[in-house]
């Protein structure tokens, strides 16, 4: 159960590409506009999703309000593809 002060994030499988292929990706829900693209820094760089940066970013923005979606690039976690 989510209790006041919390906020839900969930997981979500994005479609990309004619092949099938799909992104790993996490969302939280808003009210406020506009919703955010949280971009990870490149798997190159240590970047993911879960990157600490990244995160926290979407973890402000989510208790300001806004929906935000983050993503794991091609090839990263349970993202498919080849970068």
């Amino acid at each position: 159960m989510v209790q006041k002060g919390q906020f839900l994030e969930r997981s979500t499988l994005i479609p990309v590409g004619a092949d099938g292929a799909v992104m790993e990706g996490t969302v939280h829900r808003g009210q406020k506009s506009p919703p955010l693209l949280i971009l990870p820094p490149r798997p190159e760089e240590g970047g993911g999703m879960d990157h600490v940066v990244a995160a926290e970013v979407a973890f402000a923005v989510a208790r300001a309000g806004f929906p935000t979606l983050r993503f794991n690039h091609r090839g990263v976690g349970a993202s498919q593809g080849v970068r």
